[in-house]
């Protein structure tokens, strides 16, 4: 099986060299490297080539402003190979990553389309400990097909990529791997495995950058219409509180109700967040998460739908 490891990056000078050397010294190497950098304007394409010209691999750096689709298309059409790895910016990947992911192709004797390896947040303020944990433990309960579609671990093939006509270069900012995944998981047969481990830096350092980057991404399901239930949900939720909150100042028996719903709703994984890093601050830091998540979320799916209509 000869691999193609396609990568797309902007202004990734911080991270690049810890993602590079996880690459150069995987126990299994790609056959290649196509990198796609949408004008950089660091130092990062001058690291990575640094780093590649003193290993075996071959590869191509290939510069031009392109949103992230339209990146990973452009390296996916000038790599050679049939089998494509995927990975991103600010990840480290664990020494057998790729041998993990082509190992359940081989597997299951080329039937399989799309591998799916495993994502683990790391963080490195006390606010991004709290979001890495929080997110571990939600992803720890559900396979990466289910409860994220990232192109920080997958593994496919290039007819997959091609029937399905590549990720949706027509989206704006994010959410493209939603989109391209969930097409591929209803087409194509796909399986998932732990042992394929990408250590994400999500770099979430501060409440405002998670609001920022979690409205990003739920633009683009705001443009796909995708996974409607869980913004509508979260909104209904939001209004409930709201409201409750305003109606119980004039109607006190209402006050305890309401706070034991605001306290269940906002302190949820407090618990689970501290019993792992045994920080008192995390237990009062996952509701401030959990509101600037939430507030990010809706605010940008609600955005990506009004430009789904402005551009109809």
């Amino acid at each position: 099986m000869k691999i193609s490891l396609v990568i797309t990056l902007k202004n990734e000078e911080k991270g690049v060299t810890l993602l590079f050397k996880s690459i150069v010294n995987q126990t299994r190497i790609p056959d290649e490297i196509v990198v796609v950098d949408s004008n950089s304007t660091d130092g990062t394409v001058s690291i990575i080539t640094a780093i590649l010209s003193k290993s075996n691999i071959p590869y191509k750096i290939i510069v031009k402003d392109a949103n992230i689709a339209k990146g990973r298309n452009l390296a996916i059409e000038n790599s050679k190979y049939s089998l494509i790895a995927v990975t991103d910016g600010g990840c480290k990947l664990e020494k057998r990553w790729l041998s993990n992911l082509e190992m359940q192709m081989r597997n299951n004797k080329n039937k399989v389309d799309v591998v799916y390896g495993f994502s683990k947040a790391l963080g490195q303020t006390l606010i991004s400990k709290c979001y890495a944990t929080y997110y571990n433990i939600q992803i720890n309960k559900n396979n990466v097909g289910i409860s994220e579609y990232s192109s920080r671990s997958v593994l496919f093939t290039k007819r997959a990529w091609k029937l399905l006509g590549g990720y949706p270069e027509w989206m704006t900012l994010a959410g493209e791997d939603s989109y391209f995944f969930m097409k591929l998981n209803g087409n194509f047969k796909t399986v998932f495995t732990r042992k394929a481990i990408c250590y994400w830096y999500h770099g979430y350092n501060t409440l405002s950058k998670l609001f920022q980057v979690h409205k990003r991404n739920s633009f683009g399901d705001g443009e796909t219409s995708l996974r409607s239930g869980r913004y509508v949900l979260l909104f209904i939720i939001y209004i409930f509180i709201i409201s409750g909150s305003i109606i119980s100042i004039n109607k006190p028996v209402l006050v305890i109700p309401t706070f034991i719903i605001l306290f269940i709703f906002l302190f949820r994984k407090s618990f689970s967040v501290y019993s792992k890093n045994k920080k008192i601050l995390s237990f009062l830091i996952v509701p401030l998460i959990n509101i600037f998540r939430d507030f990010g979320m809706i605010t940008g799916y609600l955005d990506g739908a009004l430009n789904r209509f402005r551009t109809v």
